[in-house]
């Protein structure tokens, strides 16, 4: 009874140590561009009365990659990241009251659980380039409105009303499939890393209702990309194969 308690300690110890091996841990952050793809003009204006660009962000991200097989690893993690779009109104429209300066900022905050499957090709001994896809699981948990007009900024937070009678309807949920390029570098201290990730959510995060009363797109998706550097410590499975 006693050998086996030892034997099935001593394998217990050598998995552990073996898994422990395998995992890698790592933070990182950056910037993030997103704009919204819009599915319906506004009704009463021609399209050409809005142009829409990217909105800058922030990025950051904790997680944990496990070793799988061959150069093959998971990657699973918690992040913060901010999306939305720039609005710019481009001549006079009488609906906005607006002139041609007018620019509206839509920041949707989310904390998501990115997923990915990654393969980690060896480039030499210390550089290492990773290719990876997955999805990514959010939730909307704020969204700030900004109007720039005239030298003046106003700031407002929009209320994610729940209430099923509105014409306003907000998903707090969502779903992006994600793509990720990154390089990184072995040092003594741990690694270090930049790359790129591109997404595109798959829910409509702000519908507008047909009995709205007022003029706005039906449908808004995310899409975008985020540009970070990272460190990354625990990167004993990666030895040059």
């Amino acid at each position: 009874m006693k050998i086996k308690t030892i034997v099935l300690g001593i394998i217990f110890m050598s998995m552990s140590q073996i898994l422990f091996a395998q995992i890698s841990f790592g933070v990182q952050g950056g910037l993030s561009m997103f704009k919204m793809a819009k599915f319906k003009t506004v009704e009463g204006a021609e399209q050409s009365d809005f142009t829409s660009s990217f909105l800058d962000g922030y990025y950051a991200e904790g997680y944990m990659d496990v070793a799988w097989k061959n150069n093959l690893s998971i990657q699973a993690g918690i992040s913060l990241i901010s999306k939305g779009e720039a609005q710019r109104i481009t001549r006079n429209h009488e609906f906005y009251n607006a002139s041609n300066d007018y620019r509206q900022e839509t920041l949707l905050k989310f904390v998501e659980l990115p997923v990915l499957a990654k393969y980690n090709l060896s480039l030499n001994e210390k550089v290492k380039l990773q290719l990876g896809a997955g999805v990514s699981a959010g939730y909307l948990y704020q969204i700030k409105n900004k109007i720039r007009q005239n030298w003046k900024v106003t700031t407002e937070e929009i209320a994610i009303n729940t209430d099923p009678n509105s014409p306003i309807k907000i998903n707090r949920w969502d779903i992006s499939p994600i793509a990720d390029l990154s390089m990184s570098r072995m040092t003594k201290v741990g690694d270090f890393k930049v790359g790129f990730r591109g997404s595109f959510d798959l829910t409509n995060q702000i519908k507008i209702e047909d009995n709205a009363p007022f003029e706005y797109v039906e449908k808004n998706y995310n899409w975008g990309m985020v540009f970070y550097a990272g460190y990354v410590i625990n990167k004993g499975q990666f030895k040059k194969s």
